[in-house]
Formats: structure tokens, C-alpha cells, sequence
């Protein structure tokens, strides 16, 4: 029986190995904190994690041809990443959203924000 330390060690070996081939991505977001009477605005506090990654592109499984959208694999490290929408790459941003996730490693479909 595969221990939970062996599958850690296995990930983090992993993403050492390719790590010649990984992109540094920071998640960003705004969490709401309250709204604010006197001047009728939201109150909102920026949260970011930066990580590395591996992109991939999709291809469709119809004609095989390259998808609209790319996937982003990061270790998931005990980070929540249902709180993050955009993702930024190389200085170029991305919408997020999780295609698969463990407490190992979270998938994303990425696409470049217009």
C-alpha cells in the first residue's frame, strides 16, 4: 500500500525533475471584506500565491487540432484554489478554472483574458 509521504515524495520529485520546463504562475484575486456606507463602494483585499507549473495545450478529440485553451498542472500544497480566477503567466493573464484536483496536484483550464 502507497503511503501518503511516498505520494508526496513521488509529486515533489516529480516536479523537481521537470522543473527546466515549468512556468512561474501567480494566482490573483479579490475577496470581498465589506462594503463601506459612507461612500457607497465594496471593501475588497487582493489575495495572490505564486507556484510553479506545466502548461499543455488541449487538442480536440474530434479533428485533433489545437483547443481554444491551454491546461495548467501546479502542485496543490494545501492551497484552496476555488478562490482564484485569474492566473498570470509570463506577465500575460489568464482565466482559471479547475478541470481536476487532489490534495497533490490541481489542473486548470486556462484562457488568455481578452
Amino acid at each position: 500500500m502507497v503511503t501518503r509521504a511516498k505520494l508526496q515524495n513521488a509529486v515533489d520529485s516529480a516536479f523537481k525533475k521537470l522543473d527546466a520546463l515549468s512556468v512561474t504562475a501567480v494566482f490573483t484575486n479579490k475577496t470581498v471584506t465589506t462594503f463601506d456606507f459612507s461612500t457607497g463602494e465594496v471593501v475588497a483585499t487582493a489575495a495572490t500565491y505564486t507556484t510553479k507549473g506545466f502548461i499543455e495545450t488541449e487538442k480536440s478529440e474530434i479533428d485533433n487540432t489545437i483547443a481554444n485553451y491551454l491546461m495548467l498542472t501546479v502542485k496543490t500544497g494545501g492551497v484552496n484554489f476555488n478562490a482564484y480566477t485569474v492566473v498570470t503567466i509570463d506577465g500575460i493573464a489568464y482565466n482559471c478554472s479547475i478541470i481536476s484536483g487532489n490534495e497533490y496536484v490541481t489542473t486548470f483550464k486556462i484562457v488568455r483574458v481578452s
